[in-house]
């Protein structure tokens, strides 16, 4: 059993999209031309007034369109996260679950989904990149990734291999249940007498 996410790799430093740019040139001319013309040195006429039109309308397209538009991936997709159940394979470089001694998965975002925000001038759209699976390992070293996911491919629905994880003793099961998003009191209970049936299983057949 196999399942492979996309890994991406964020590029370091800060990030401004054009539409910002072009956002805080309007807002600077305005401004600009605003305080010249105060001085009473200039007389720009009505240019002060078309572009401070101009910028309004842009402003509240900018606002608007940000509650649509999908974040901005700052940064490239780099190979494949490929989970298996005694192997780790990180942009093709093999980790086995015995040079493994945590797994740790932060997985809550996925693309499309709605970010809340009080700044108005951010995408409200999440591009489903801020993920990252941290692999320690025994030798001391740490290894992490970023990846991708969709609505339909989430790590998540990855139960039966998250489930071996822990059984492994690779993941606690207080992290099992934040990765597997479980919360509900019935849900847990359920799932732990599900996980004890799995483990007499094995058990029994490996006695």
């Amino acid at each position: 059993m196999t399942r492979s996410l996309f890994i991406f790799e964020h590029k370091k430093g800060f990030f401004i999209s054009t539409e910002s740019l072009v956002f805080i040139l309007l807002t600077s001319i305005v401004f600009l031309l605003g305080y010249l013309q105060n001085t009473g040195n200039f007389d720009f006429e009505n240019w002060v007034v078309y572009i401070a039109i101009i910028w309004l309308l842009y402003f509240i397209g900018y606002v608007i369109s940000n509650f649509f538009l999908q974040q901005h991936k700052n940064g490239e997709f780099k190979g494949k996260l490929e989970l298996e159940i005694n192997t780790v394979i990180i942009n093709g470089a093999k980790y086995e679950l015995k040079e493994v001694s945590e797994i740790s998965i932060h997985s809550s975002d996925f693309e499309g989904q709605f970010i809340s925000s009080q700044f108005m001038l951010t995408r409200r759209s999440s591009n489903g990149l801020d993920n990252e699976l941290t692999l320690k390992l025994i030798n001391g070293n740490e290894i992490k990734c970023h990846f991708l996911q969709t609505k339909g491919q989430r790590i998540k629905n990855y139960k039966s291999l998250l489930i071996n994880y822990h059984l492994k003793g690779k993941m606690s099961w207080l992290h099992l249940l934040q990765v597997l998003e479980m919360e509900d009191y019935n849900e847990i209970q359920d799932f732990k007498r599900e996980l004890k049936e799995k483990t007499t299983i094995a058990n029994t057949v490996h006695n």
